[in-house]
């Protein structure tokens, strides 16, 4: 009889925030390769009341899962970033006018400790009009009455990217870099109507953004969607990934 030789190999994959995947190979030589794929998931790190990440979207499934442009649906595309280490993410972008995108949480979400809006967002300037995206209670307004010609009040959270790349915060500015993906962490208090904002790199060696600011809407209660804008013409887009949405009693830096 022939002797065989094995061979054996283990690797192991991390998923950010998810899960750990451990394959196990072993191939027997001059034969056949066998794997076995085994998962353990990992808890999450809050008691989310709205958690997205694209992961499991695709670009034919947005609209149906609430991800709407009325006037630019194939502007919204889910694309993939390899190097940041984010997977998949939600891009926004088209030479064209300037067009609305949307989200509603179908409820507004709220808590008697505050809620905390967390997420990876990237713009990329155009080169006529804002980029724009606001967290919104239900009260947002708009230029005009049109979602297309950009927020003007009613909002939450609401970051504010020019053409010349300068980004403000619910008016104040930042130093938020176009075309990187930062990280922003919004502290929100519905009693006081004040936002608590960090914006960060991803690795957090940078902070372009740590203050306090007002909330636009002093009724707001909590959060109800989300309003998402790109300027006008070349290369305007905006990126976003991984959409926490949580009490804010559970919130540790």
């Amino acid at each position: 009889m022939k002797a065989m030789n094995f061979w054996l190999g283990v690797r192991t994959i991390v998923k950010k925030n998810f899960a750990f995947t451990s394959e196990l190979t072993v191939r027997a030589h001059d034969s056949a390769k066998f794997t076995a794929v085994f998962t353990e998931s990992v808890p999450d790190k809050y008691d989310y009341l709205y958690h997205e990440t694209f992961k499991t979207l695709t670009t034919s499934t947005l609209q149906a899962n609430g991800w709407i442009s009325a006037n630019q649906q194939d502007a919204m595309s889910i694309a993939y970033d390899e190097s940041s280490g984010l997977g998949n993410y939600l891009k926004f972008g088209a030479n064209t006018s300037s067009r609305a995108g949307e989200k509603s949480f179908g409820e507004t979400y709220t808590s008697d400790n505050g809620l905390v809006y967390a997420m990876n967002i990237k713009f990329t300037t155009a080169n006529t009009d804002p980029n724009e995206f606001a967290v919104h209670s239900g009260n947002i307004t708009y230029n005009g009455g049109n979602k297309n010609y950009g927020c003007t009040g009613g909002y939450v959270l609401y970051l504010n990217q020019a053409k010349d790349g300068t980004t403000t915060i619910n008016g104040q500015t930042t130093t938020i870099p176009n075309n990187e993906w930062i990280s922003v962490v919004a502290v929100c208090d519905f009693t006081t109507h004040k936002v608590n904002v960090v914006a960060k790199s991803l690795d957090s060696s940078k902070t372009y953004f740590d203050g306090e600011v007002d909330m636009a809407d002093t009724d707001a209660t909590g959060m109800s969607g989300l309003y998402f804008k790109y300027g006008k013409k070349a290369y305007g887009s905006i990126s976003f990934d991984n959409i926490e949405i949580f009490s804010a009693d559970q919130y540790t830096e």
